[in-house]
C-alpha cells in the first residue's frame, strides 16, 4: 500500500502537468504567442529581467540573517550558494520542498540548518498569504475580508498550538523534536519581523516584474501586478511540476477581466517563472556538483588523517612491545 502511495504522489503531478499544458495549448493560439516577441518592448523586458538580481540577493540576505543565529561564522557567499542550490533542487519537487537541499552546504550541523530552512519557508509563506489577502481586498473587498478572517483564525490556532508545546510531555520525551522547537523559540522576534518585511519586498519586486512583463507586450494598468500573489498561491498547489500549466492558466483566467489576451497572460506568467525561478535554479544545479566534489575531497582528507593516526598508534604499540 505504501509503495502505491509513493508512486501516486509522484505520478499525479506529472499527469496534472500534462493535462494542464494540453488544455492551455488547446485554448490559446500558439502562433500569436510566437508573434508577441515582434511587438514586445525589449527595453522594458530587460529591466524586468535585471530586477532578478536584487530579488535573488535579497532572498539570500534574508536567509543569511537566519543562519547567523545558530552559525555566526557563516559568510554571505555560503548563504547565497546554499540558497541557489535549494532553488535548483526545488525545480523538480512539489510545493518547492527541494529547498531543504540547502543543508548540503552545512555537513556538520544539518539538523539546525534544516530547522532554519523550515522557519524561512514558513516566513515566506506567511508573507505570501499576507500579500495574497491584500491583493484580494484590493481586487474584491468582500472576498478579501472573508479570507482575512479565515487566515486570522488559522493563525490563532497555530499560535495556541505553539504555546501548548511548552507544556506537552510527549515533546519533552523526544529530545530531537524538543531541540528543534527550542531553536525556533530562540529566534529573535525582531529578526522574524525583519525577515517577513524582506519577504514582502521580494514579492513586491516580483509584482513589479510581472507588471513590466505585461506592459512590454501591451498597455495595461498597474492593477495587473496585484494578481501575481494570487497566481503564486494557486501555482504552489502540488498538482503540477514546477506549477507548469497551473500558473499560466490562473494568469489567463485572472487577467482576462482586465482585457489582457490569454496569450499575453500566459507569456508573462511563464516569463516570470523563467527569470525568477528557472534561471537561478539552473545556477544552483551547476553549483551542486562542485559542492559535492568538495565534500568528497574533505571526506578523503579525514579518512587519510584517521589512517595516519591509526598508523602512528600501531607504530607506538609495536615499539612498546
Amino acid at each position: 500500500m505504501r509503495v502505491w502511495y509513493i508512486r501516486a504522489r509522484w505520478l499525479l503531478p506529472i499527469i496534472g502537468t500534462i493535462a494542464l499544458v494540453c488544455l492551455l495549448c488547446h485554448r490559446i493560439d500558439l502562433h500569436r504567442i510566437a508573434n508577441l516577441r515582434q511587438d514586445a518592448d525589449w527595453s522594458v523586458l530587460l529591466i524586468a529581467a535585471l530586477l532578478t538580481l536584487p530579488f535573488v540577493l535579497l532572498k539570500a540576505f534574508k536567509w543569511h540573517q537566519l543562519l547567523k543565529t545558530s552559525q555566526p561564522q557563516t559568510t554571505y557567499t555560503l548563504a547565497l550558494r546554499s540558497f541557489l542550490i535549494g532553488m535548483g533542487a526545488s525545480l523538480f519537487t512539489p510545493a518547492r520542498l527541494g529547498e531543504l537541499a540547502r543543508i548540503v552546504c552545512f555537513p556538520k550541523r544539518r539538523l539546525e540548518v534544516f530547522t532554519l530552512v523550515i522557519a524561512d519557508k514558513f516566513i515566506d509563506m506567511s508573507a505570501l498569504l499576507g500579500v495574497f489577502l491584500l491583493s484580494l481586498m484590493l481586487l474584491s473587498p468582500w472576498i478579501g475580508l472573508v479570507g482575512f478572517f479565515g487566515v486570522g483564525c488559522s493563525w490563532i490556532l497555530i499560535y495556541t498550538g505553539f504555546k501548548f508545546t511548552k507544556s506537552a510531555k510527549w515533546i519533552s520525551q523526544k529530545s530531537w523534536l524538543a531541540e528543534r522547537i527550542r531553536l525556533l523559540r530562540q529566534l529573535p522576534r525582531h529578526l522574524i519581523v525583519l525577515n517577513a518585511c524582506f519577504a514582502c519586498i521580494c514579492f513586491g519586486l516580483m509584482s513589479l516584474q510581472f507588471y513590466l512583463l505585461l506592459s512590454s507586450l501591451q498597455p495595461v494598468g498597474w492593477q495587473v501586478g496585484l494578481t501575481l500573489p494570487i497566481i503564486l498561491v494557486v501555482s504552489s498547489l502540488p498538482i503540477s511540476i514546477m506549477g507548469l500549466g497551473l500558473r499560466e492558466g490562473t494568469a489567463a483566467l485572472l487577467l482576462g477581466s482586465y482585457g489582457v489576451p490569454m496569450e499575453a497572460a500566459v507569456a508573462a506568467a511563464f516569463s516570470i517563472f523563467v527569470i525568477n525561478t528557472l534561471l537561478p535554479g539552473l545556477v544552483g544545479l551547476a553549483l551542486s556538483p562542485t559542492l559535492m566534489k568538495g565534500h568528497k575531497g574533505q571526506k578523503k582528507v579525514k579518512k587519510n588523517r584517521r589512517r595516519e593516526e591509526m598508523g602512528r598508534v600501531e607504530a607506538r604499540m609495536t615499539g612498546q612491545s
